[in-house]
């Protein structure tokens, strides 16, 4: 279970695969499911073979990177509850994109760009470390991982008072890029109130009668937040996305059955649910164009009832 811990809490590829007979994420979903107006749901996958359209989602609640962005800014305030083990986390990264530096696959398909170290970058005053940019995508028929060049990245893991950088919800976390001692750039980016989740179940998947409650500490019932459920491969330790929930931040939601009961047992050991509040800021500083996700995520992981 230690790879389970270790695999949400950082930013790596799900793996999205089924068996010859189970149901693709798009059949399980009904016209009744998105006919509630306070309801939407997405299939976060429509490969589902291909590792890189899941690529970058975890407890952040990061689903896809925005590539047509040039920066791309993520801070992210996490806990994670498993039985009664509940881990929290907190996160910031950026990665400045290379837009004449494009990444393809065999088969002549967009999965990214390049990166670049512009200069040195901090958050809150903290100088952020560089790190590998890796991404995992399919080629020539196999999933690989390839890096992509650096990326800046605070990470604390919250076990103990030492602490480097801590996710300050509800308030607010200075950026700042200096390059080459002349130029800086420095603007505060605004964080959410923390979200706390809660998974009530009833029935069995067995018997096609599973019923799901979801509930979280609401914030303003006129903004609304994402939960994404993902599921659990038998024997391979591998959390993959299913479906991306967006509703109303009103604190409760009774799941729509389908989504769970049609599931295949035989595929699947456990369910994930990962709460999301974020803010999300498009900005532009000269000719970078910047995309911000600063977010609040709760991620619940249950054995399949």
């Amino acid at each position: 279970m230690k790879k389970i811990f270790l695999y949400i809490l950082v930013l790596f590829a799900y793996i999205f695969y089924y068996g010859c007979n189970d149901p693709a994420p798009t059949e399980l979903l009904s016209d009744s499911v998105l006919e509630d107006d306070n309801v939407e749901v997405k299939v976060v996958a429509t490969d589902t073979q291909d590792q890189f359209f899941s690529n970058g989602f975890d407890s952040t609640g990061v689903v896809k990177i925005p590539s047509k962005h040039s920066t791309l800014i993520i801070l992210s305030g996490s806990k994670l509850t498993m039985k009664k083990f509940v881990m929290s986390s907190s996160l910031a990264q950026a990665k400045f994109f290379d837009k004449n530096s494009p990444v393809f696959s065999s088969n002549g398909r967009l999965v990214g760009y390049k990166t670049q170290t512009p200069g040195t970058v901090k958050f809150n005053d903290i100088k952020a470390d560089i790190v590998p940019f890796k991404m995992r995508f399919m080629n020539f028929g196999h999933n690989i991982d390839t890096v992509l060049g650096m990326q800046y990245q605070l990470y604390n893991r919250h076990i103990g008072m030492n602490e480097r950088f801590r996710f300050p919800f509800n308030s607010s976390i200075k950026f700042s890029l200096e390059q080459n001692n002349r130029n800086k750039v420095s603007f505060n980016i605004p964080t959410p109130e923390e979200i706390t989740g809660k998974v009530s179940t009833k029935g069995k998947i067995s018997e096609k009668n599973v019923s799901v409650l979801l509930e979280w500490n609401s914030a303003d019932r006129s903004k609304k937040i994402n939960i994404i459920l993902g599921v659990n491969i038998k024997g391979r330790n591998s959390l993959i996305p299913l479906f991306n929930i967006r509703t109303r931040d009103d604190g409760r939601l009774q799941l729509p059955q389908k989504l769970v009961n049609e599931l295949p047992q035989n595929t699947f050991d456990l369910l994930s649910f990962t709460f999301v509040r974020g803010i999300e800021i498009t900005r532009t500083d000269g000719t970078n164009d910047i995309f911000i996700l600063s977010q609040s995520t709760h991620s619940i992981i249950i054995d399949l009832p």
